[in-house]
């Protein structure tokens, strides 16, 4: 491990992390933050439901990403260290925010994310593609092991596998990782071109895709004849809202689904103190993930509302979440959708190697993120000082990374469905959308931080910011924080009260009577108990002869 000079206030005089990351590592790690398909897929399940138009709703909402990811990219040349929005918001604002904002807003829920992912995987991922590949080529095998995967102990197996072979791979070599991952994503890019592509294809011929389900259907022997896409189509038309362009109502209510769909291209703020020149590495790795899921998310989406048919859509959505008892052999989402649109089962193989490998990948992003705020907290001495060890050998945080992983171990036992007394897809939902809401408690204080960054921290804006250009008397940050708060706090408010009072039934005025709102009281109370935390410590700190008040007054050291 390293033995550097210790600093009377950071633990080191220098971090020991390596300028080694390219800005197509970064923007292949930001492409993993969406799981690939994964949130995509996301939306397939959850934008119909809300009617409205995906074009125009997304186009209302690119302004408030764009305004986002300009704070994030403007605070991270300024400040171009590990650790993203903890370092910015704990140096602008107060420290004791800054440190809850992103542990419970951010930090926790990447414990979520890699036992997901471990999970999610091979319970659908493998799953719906072997159970397409059976249907299409009849291999007795394929339809074994796509009943196999979900079982929620072999789950649980196939995910600490993979937790623990990636644990080893992000600690003994980043560039082989960043390698896998680069050709793995790769592989998914191409897979969600050729999804979009078949989409296209469907709204030119949409009887193939008609044919193709009601094939795939028999097979699986779904009991939905004589014709299981009208059969599912009429389910949807009972409830399906209104699809329209110009219904702005509904077009509004998507805007927080769309923010959430597309803010993870910051991701690659994390990891500010391994960029290779941070100025142009953290533009290119933002705005260019950026733009290829939002140019793929409307194409797919667009597509698949005339190709497969708006209330078919609703139908397979409602199946989804459990409104209707699902018989069609596996999860029924974008991933299924994709494969028997190939009706090929070479082409499914090929897309299912994409599919896979951007549900696998979450888990090393989730790790390389976390153990890197993990490091940021150590370094500032805010966590045990241990945590900020990098070996000399591999230049990786060695034993951040290894708590990042147990924690994902542990959410893999609820997430598989072994703990918590519920199904997995119940535990991922009530983790999911409880992540996606507090996250915008994140980005709201963040977006706060941009707002006064030229005005509390005066001195560190005129010697740090990298942009300093004015618009109508106010700084380009300022303008960028105000637009990007607003979305912040529309989407906050809209996960909250969405998803406690509707997604999850919960009556009005009964806030504890379900998990989600129990949830979101639990996180309400870690807030301000990291908070409490922080003024503990610091007063720990200063009979320790630490001033650790000094820490937060200037950036860390590289």
């Amino acid at each position: 491990m390293t033995s550097e000079k210790k600093s009377p206030t950071f633990v080191r005089n220098a971090t020991g992390l390596v300028r080694s990351s390219s800005w197509v590592d970064m923007m292949f790690l930001n492409l993993v933050s969406f799981g690939g398909f994964w949130s995509i897929i996301y939306a397939f399940t959850y934008a119909p439901l809300y009617g409205g138009d995906p074009a125009v709703s997304l186009l209302l909402t690119a302004p408030g990403i764009l305004a986002l990811l300009g704070v994030y990219y403007i605070f991270n040349t300024s400040m171009p260290r590990s650790g993203g929005d903890y370092v910015y918001v704990s140096r602008v604002l107060i420290p004791a925010v800054g440190l809850a904002a992103n542990f419970v807003g951010w930090a926790i829920f990447l414990w979520f994310w890699i036992g997901d992912a471990a999970s999610v995987f091979s319970s659908q991922g493998l799953s719906q593609i072997l159970s397409v590949f059976h249907a299409l080529t009849g291999a007795s095998w394929a339809g074994t092991l796509s009943s196999w995967f979900p079982v929620p102990v072999n789950d649980f197996i196939v995910g600490t596998i993979a937790i623990v072979v990636f644990t080893s791979l992000v600690i003994v070599s980043s560039r082989v990782y960043y390698k896998i991952q680069n050709v793995l994503m790769s592989i998914a890019l191409i897979g969600i071109a050729i999804t979009a592509i078949l989409l296209v294809l469907a709204v030119l011929n949409p009887s193939s895709f008609v044919n193709s389900f009601n094939s795939y259907a028999t097979h699986v022997n779904a009991g939905l004849m004589p014709n299981a896409y009208d059969n599912i189509s009429a389910a949807g038309a009972a409830v399906a809202p209104t699809h329209s362009p110009t219904n702005l109502g509904a077009n509004l209510l998507l805007v927080p689904l769309w923010f959430t769909v597309l803010f993870w291209v910051f991701s690659s703020n994390y990891l500010g103190g391994e960029l290779k020149n941070a100025n142009k590495t953290a533009g290119k790795a933002l705005f260019a993930s950026f733009g290829i899921v939002f140019a793929a998310t409307i194409v797919i989406l667009e597509a698949a509302y005339y190709g497969l048919g708006f209330n078919f859509m609703v139908g397979i959505d409602y199946i989804y979440y459990g409104y209707l008892p699902n018989t069609l052999g596996a999860t029924p989402n974008l991933a299924l959708i994709a494969g028997i649109l190939t009706n090929n089962s070479l082409l499914v193989i090929f897309l299912g190697i994409g599919i896979v490998s951007g549900f696998l990948l979450v888990a090393p992003w989730g790790m390389t993120i976390m153990s890197r705020i993990l490091f940021a907290y150590s370094f500032d001495r805010v966590v045990p000082v241990s945590l900020a060890d990098v070996s000399s050998r591999f230049s990786t945080p060695t034993k951040a990374i290894l708590v990042a992983s147990v924690g994902g171990e542990i959410m893999l036992l609820f997430l598989s469905g072994l703990l918590g007394g519920t199904t997995s897809s119940a535990a991922f939902a009530l983790y999911s959308y409880a992540s996606i809401g507090d996250i915008g408690i994140t980005f709201v204080i963040v977006a706060i931080a941009a707002i006064v960054f030229p005005y509390r921290k005066k001195q560190l804006y005129e010697v740090t910011a990298s942009v300093k250009r004015k618009v109508a008397g106010l700084p380009v940050i300022t303008w960028l924080g105000i637009i990007a708060l607003i979305y912040s706090v529309g989407t906050v408010v809209w996960y909250t009260y969405d998803q406690a009072f509707y997604f999850f039934g919960c009556p009005a005025g009964g806030v504890v009577a379900c998990d989600y709102n129990s949830f979101l009281i639990l996180l309400a109370v870690l807030f301000v108990a990291t908070i409490a935390y922080y003024y503990i410590l610091k007063s720990y700190r200063a009979r320790q002869g630490v001033p650790i008040e000094v820490v937060f007054s200037e950036i860390p050291p590289e």
